[in-house]
């Protein structure tokens, strides 16, 4: 499958835009481990393929390269120890984002993350990295 550089200078502006990093910055923790659970309010983002969550108590707002608007999500938030599942369904498809603690890298830039995350939309498996918004 044959990609355009507009589309992927937009994803890693996507990205780079979530972690509030710029090229030319120093390596730095986006935030501080949380005891227990995810935040109410934290973004979460990916590359291959590139994807955003933004979630803010119980609306999650997904978002790719292709969908800049993004795609608005009731989901239901339950926490166990660590982890922190939030699911929803997402055009007719189940949708379930799990945030657990942990060190986390996106693999594009020098930010390490406080929480993995890990996105299921149907059959769909996405990983990335989530931080606490502020």
């Amino acid at each position: 499958m044959k990609r355009s550089f507009g589309a992927i200078f937009l994803g890693l502006g996507l990205v780079l835009g979530l972690c509030g990093c710029l090229p030319g910055g120093s390596a730095k923790i986006a935030s501080e481990p949380l005891q227990t659970g995810a935040p109410k309010q934290f973004n979460a983002l990916g590359t291959e393929p590139f994807w955003a969550a933004k979630v803010d108590g119980g609306v999650l707002l997904y978002q790719t390269p292709e969908d800049l608007a993004g795609q608005r999500v009731a989901v239901i938030r339950r926490v166990s120890g660590l982890r922190t599942e939030f699911s929803g369904t997402l055009g007719g498809a189940p949708l379930t984002l799990v945030i657990g603690a942990g060190p986390c890298s996106d693999g594009m830039s020098d930010t390490v993350y406080s929480h993995s995350a890990e996105l299921r939309i149907g059959a769909q498996d996405l990983r990335g990295c989530a931080k606490a918004r502020q």
